[in-house]
């Protein structure tokens, strides 16, 4: 069993010896068909941690059983200390890796959406308010009446991540939420994103391929194995707050940190996988 030991005495999210099977296309469940190995790990109020492992290791799927979209099999997930059963909505927002945009709202009405929905419901116009000033802040001032047919699909995902901060949930679940983005774009938006967590502190959980990306971000990166994923190390990221990505480099802690990612990381990815990873080693270089 992997138990990754933490001091955090009242977690906002505790996912505790989670072991996951899918059936396969026979409805038989097999070792073949586990996606989860016991994993457990705890994040804090305010913390951000991400995930990084090969595709298709089971890191979305932990993702997906903390929504509350399907259970585990066995072991408990928890936030705020209650069990999760069923959607998470009220203090949950997720980000998928491609948009979930209503064809049928604008970009501003999509915005709004979370806050006028569930518990903690918004007054029209501070909703409208922060919805806008979102939008500007993901470099999307201007298309708040545009509908996401007349969006490219970067923005989309831009609006998208806009909407799930204008929820203002206690916890943030993200499923490569920049990968969409062209690089100048992507590099503008997660020092947005970083800026506005800062501010409002939500917990975050964020799966990425991308490890500038989860050391510019994350209080603590957790290394997934392949599938079925387990826990193969943890690494706490201690490189000063506000930080900038395009700064990263300045820091000997960030080329310390990439290259123990990165050591720790391809012996699971498979060879389909590793020149795409031998491009990010060069790029950290």
């Amino acid at each position: 069993m992997t138990t990754v030991e933490t001091s955090i005495d009242q977690p906002r999210v505790r996912v505790s010896d989670v072991t996951h099977y899918f059936e396969d296309p026979a409805g038989n469940i097999t070792e073949a068909s586990k996606a989860v190995d016991d994993v457990s790990l705890d994040v804090a109020p305010g913390e951000f941690v991400s995930l990084i492992g090969p595709s298709g290791c089971g890191k979305t799927t932990l993702l997906n059983m903390l929504a509350g979209f399907f259970a585990p099999t066995t072991g408990s997930l928890q936030i705020n200390g209650k069990p999760v059963r069923g959607v998470q909505s009220d203090n949950v927002s997720f980000m998928f890796a491609r948009d979930t945009l209503f064809p049928w709202k604008t970009t501003l009405a999509n915005v709004t959406f979370p806050m006028e929905v569930g518990a903690q419901r918004v007054p029209s116009s501070e909703r409208r308010d922060r919805a806008r000033r979102l939008l500007e802040r993901v470099q999307l001032g201007g298309a708040e009446e545009k509908y996401p047919h007349e969006l490219s699909h970067g923005m989309r995902q831009r609006a998208a991540l806009a909407r799930t901060l204008a929820g203002n949930k206690e916890v943030i679940l993200m499923d490569e939420p920049f990968g969409a983005l062209d690089a100048q774009t992507r590099v503008l938006v997660q020092d947005e994103f970083a800026k506005i967590w800062e501010q409002e502190r939500p917990s975050v959980l964020m799966v990425t391929h991308d490890l500038t990306e989860a050391i510019g971000l994350s209080d603590r990166i957790f290394v997934m194995s392949h599938r079925p994923a387990h826990i193969k190390a943890v690494y706490e990221v201690n490189i000063p707050r506000p930080r900038v990505i395009l700064d990263l480099p300045n820091y000997p802690e960030f080329h310390e940190l990439y290259a123990k990612l990165w050591r720790d990381l391809r012996p699971e990815l498979t060879e389909d996988e590793t020149p795409a990873a031998d491009h990010l080693e060069e790029a950290s270089a």
